[in-house]
């Protein structure tokens, strides 16, 4: 459900734009109660948004504080990296032959999810049977293709051959 009638957010929005203000030409600007624009002012001074200039004001009505807006410091330009302790250079010389090395063979991983949601579905544990056999002759296809290039391996080469 949307927030009905003025909030903060549109308040600093204002700010913003005016950038030197009365808190009756923020209440005028805004189309608020002047009282809700001083609730407004206040919150903005404790957040540091805005400050007090020191002058005074005397328009048409009681004599007002002008109030400016302060921009925010510029922030970091790129992402500093955290390490943990033991992966610092620095303080762990040798550090990254700690590491293990990436030896492992790729798994294929079947989760029982999937068993499941098959028997749900007409054609669907058909489906799987059939991808398992194509998986199973695909893994056969590729040992085959190693034995063979392994066994061209230690055949002789043909210059060494007799004739």
């Amino acid at each position: 459900m949307p927030i009905a009638g003025p909030n903060y957010a549109e308040f600093r929005q204002w700010v913003r734009w005016l950038r030197a203000f009365t808190p009756s030409e923020i209440a005028e600007v805004m189309a608020i109660h002047p009282q809700l624009a001083e609730r407004f002012i206040k919150a903005g001074l404790w957040h540091e948004m805005i400050e007090d200039t020191g002058i005074r004001l005397n328009g048409a009505g009681p004599e007002e504080a002008m109030y400016r807006w302060i921009k925010l410091p510029s922030g970091p330009r790129e992402h500093f990296r955290t390490w943990a302790p033991e992966w610092k250079p620095e303080v762990t010389p040798g550090c990254y032959s700690l590491a293990p090395r990436n030896r492992g063979m790729p798994v294929r991983i079947r989760s029982d999810k999937d068993r499941r949601r098959a028997g749900s579905k007409p054609g669907e544990g058909h489906r799987m049977r059939m991808n398992e056999l194509a998986y199973q002759r695909h893994q056969e296809a590729i040992q085959k293709r190693k034995d063979a290039q392994k066994s061209k391996a230690h055949k002789e080469p043909k210059w060494k051959r007799q004739k």
